[in-house]
């Protein structure tokens, strides 16, 4: 990322992780643009997610019918793909320098 170590006092990352193609060079990017001791949130998808909880949020949206088909199609062929699982985020972060974290699991939507 185009900034000075210890920059940021937070970092939140929204629905983009799963595209990042060096997951752990990107924590380790977080990690460097953080002030010490501060904190960073990332919001993402899980692959393991249930297809009836996908179809339940995608229901509440409010969409359309040809909407809907679309983003159900979304999530299930594309997003899930690239998604990654509590596992792997762990493992991932094994290989950075932040040595506490917490992953919270919690309803899409929610």
């Amino acid at each position: 990322m185009p900034f000075d170590d210890e920059t940021f006092s937070f970092i939140i990352c929204t629905a983009a992780f799963k595209n990042f193609d060096d997951p752990v060079g990107a924590l380790k990017e977080i990690y460097r643009v953080l002030k010490p001791n501060e904190k960073a949130l990332i919001i993402d998808l899980r692959r393991d997610a249930s297809r009836t909880l996908l179809d339940e949020y995608v229901k509440n949206m409010g969409l359309g019918s040809i909407n809907s088909f679309i983003t159900r199609w979304t999530f299930k062929l594309m997003l899930l793909k690239r998604a990654y699982t509590k596992d792997e985020l762990k493992q991932f972060l094994s290989m950075t320098p932040f040595k506490e974290y917490d992953i919270l699991e919690k309803k899409i939507g929610l």
